[in-house]
């Protein structure tokens, strides 16, 4: 048998829908959003939030976020891993998926589920609660609520809430 040549195209289509607001733009590609502007307020987004500003703002995404900025907040949680970094860095509510954040001020008031937490700033505050284990770096680490996991903790300072509850190991290094 003797092999035929096949000749064959593939196309790709990805709708994107292009917003241009003052300072800012917003790139839709199918459910994936890229955003970069000084003031960033984005919302609902059930797919990939990629977004950089000096003020990022994503509520209520139904996807996971990627973001940058001098002040980013992550609000009313994520179903899908977060990674901000910025000077003042905040999540909060719901999140299932591994957390990475990084800043001056970091600040977790999270019901977390599945996935690691991973911080490193300055100032990191944790509170809430956390199926998997956590990691914090900083000058300054404050740990409040649950931890499933194992608590790693390399600081200055370090403070425990009398009432934090770890289910597994506390290993931490104060410098």
């Amino acid at each position: 048998l003797g092999a035929a040549p096949v000749s064959a195209r593939c196309a790709v289509h990805a709708q994107a829908q292009i917003g241009d607001e003052g300072d800012e733009s917003v790139v839709r590609v199918g459910e994936e959003v890229f955003a970069a502007g000084d003031t960033l307020s984005l919302s609902g987004n059930s797919g990939l939030t990629w977004a950089a500003g000096n003020t990022v703002v994503v509520e209520e995404p139904s996807g996971g976020v990627v973001a940058a900025g001098n002040v980013v907040k992550v609000l009313k949680g994520a179903d899908g891993p977060i990674i901000a970094a910025g000077s003042d860095v905040s999540v909060e509510g719901a999140v299932s998926g591994s957390i990475y954040a990084a800043g001056q001020d970091v600040e977790l008031d999270v019901d977390h589920r599945g996935g690691t937490v991973l911080a490193a700033g300055s100032n990191i505050g944790f509170m809430g609660q956390t199926t998997g284990s956590a990691y914090f770096a900083g000058d300054s680490v404050r740990v409040e609520g649950r931890i499933d996991g194992d608590l790693y903790v390399s600081a200055g300072s370090v403070s425990l809430a009398d009432d934090l509850v770890v289910g597994g190991e506390i290993v931490y290094d104060i410098g």
